[in-house]
């Protein structure tokens, strides 16, 4: 299991942990400096010690009306910040990674949930940008704590191109569709025909690389691939139109070797704290024979398989991969004397099916509160049971105690459980996966 640091630290995700007071009062807006009654104060700390998101990290704060109402820019992760928002739905975005010396990012006075992060020189990739969004409603006094989730919305890239001929002065990779603009809320906009040509480097005779990763926004289909050769007579192009898969929060190696008359390329989508594992082998060029990419795709969060959600990638090889499946029924009417019929449960021939314990438990609270991935949305569509808002969900902690989780709190904890008290649970099972 990957480790989980503080509160939640998931394969995707980085969070802020935001301390919220709020109090009764009419309704104006304070610099964050003043402290009235009438008024929410937030603070924003980083929770992870192992994951850390690029600064600067730009967090906007909008009324119910959709006015910007505040905008903070830590330069540094151990700062303080604090938020006076008024009562009712307020909105914190955050975005982490958006150099200045490579964005323009609106101001307090011109911002909108619709403002676009403009990259200064266009044909620039990007960072590793993280986003996401909270949705803080003030209602009247109350402590509580929220968690703003961050993914990232970029892929990363890198190249290397073998046996290029010793007349070969220039090599790029040009890709295309791709997402065209981020938004402030971190979606995306635009009409999805973006595109971006990789510039490579001659490592030594032979080899061309990308000199460090690159991070390009996703594909808005399976993206089209084209390696382009210059020298003294000009360009020559190679192209893969069959498509490759480039998605956010995913990295893409691709490794090509040029031969007379034929090209191969091979590349995968690997990932460490990055989600997801793809195999993409293909060949293109005048030899090069006419069939089906062979794409030997491995699980990654949010597959389903067996109708069963991953939510976890605990360990893989080229060969397999062990994972976490969360069983597609919402088990209810649980009391603490009946928590052995769980065993008793089978599907398409697993057994042993348990609760979650602490750590997959936060994730999967962490999932459901995601704002860029609806998880009920998937659950939904594959016949999976979804997860309700305000069921107390059974896990265990590190001494195996049962407690309770609610996944619609503003924030994750454990509470004790009763014997009187019915509750649901999410069962988990451990299964490897073999491939071909």
């Amino acid at each position: 299991m990957k480790k989980l640091i503080h509160f939640i630290i998931v394969v995707s995700h980085v969070l802020f942990s935001i301390s919220l007071i709020a109090c009764s009062g009419e309704e104006k807006y304070l610099t964050s400096s003043e402290h009235t009654e009438g008024y929410t104060s937030l603070h924003v700390r980083s929770l992870s010690d192992d994951i850390t998101p690029e600064v600067p990290v730009h967090i906007y704060a909008f009324n119910e009306a959709g006015e910007c109402i505040d905008l903070q820019i830590a330069q540094s992760l151990d700062e303080n910040f604090s938020f006076i928002l008024p009562l009712g739905k307020n909105k914190l975005y955050v975005i982490a990674g958006a150099s200045p010396d490579k964005y323009t990012l609106p101001d307090k006075s011109e911002a909108t949930t619709n403002s676009v992060l403009t990259l200064k020189e266009p044909a620039q990739s990007h960072t590793e940008l993280l986003a996401g969004g909270k949705e803080v409603i003030i209602e009247g006094k109350e402590n509580e704590e929220i968690i703003v989730m961050i993914d990232r919305i970029v892929s990363q890239i890198t190249a290397r191109i073998e046996d290029v001929p010793s007349d070969i002065t220039a090599v790029d990779i040009h890709m295309i569709p791709l997402e065209e603009e981020v938004l402030l809320d971190g979606t995306y906009g635009g009409e999805g025909n973006g595109e971006m040509t990789i510039k490579l480097i001659k490592k030594e005779e032979g080899l061309w690389e990308t000199p460090a990763p690159e991070f390009v926004l996703p594909g808005t289909d399976d993206v089209i691939v084209k390696i382009i050769f210059t020298n003294a007579e000009g360009s020559e192009n190679f192209t893969y139109d069959k498509g490759i898969p480039i998605e956010a929060n995913h990295k893409t190696e691709i490794t090509a070797t040029y031969k007379a008359g034929v090209q191969d390329i091979s590349g995968s989508i690997r990932s460490s704290d990055w989600a997801g594992i793809h195999e993409v082998k293909f060949e293109f060029g005048e030899g090069a024979e006419d069939k089906e990419n062979e794409n030997d795709e491995k699980l990654a969060i949010y597959d389903i398989y067996k109708n069963c959600l991953v939510i976890d990638i605990i360990e893989e090889s080229k060969t397999q991969s062990t994972v976490l499946l969360m069983a597609k029924v919402d088990v209810s009417n649980l009391s603490l004397s009946n928590l052995s019929d769980i065993k008793k449960y089978s599907h398409e021939g697993i057994d042993n099916w348990r609760l979650p314990n602490e750590a997959e438990a936060q994730l999967l609270y962490t999932m459901y509160n995601s704002k860029t991935i609806i998880l009920n949305d998937i659950l939904q569509e594959a016949g999976i049971a979804v997860i309700t808002s305000g069921n107390k969900y059974l896990c265990t902690d590190e001494s195996d105690n049962v407690h309770y989780f609610v996944p619609g709190n503003s924030n994750f904890k454990l509470v004790q459980t009763q014997s009187s008290i019915k509750y649901n649970a999410r069962i988990v099972n451990e299964v490897t996966v073999e491939y071909n």
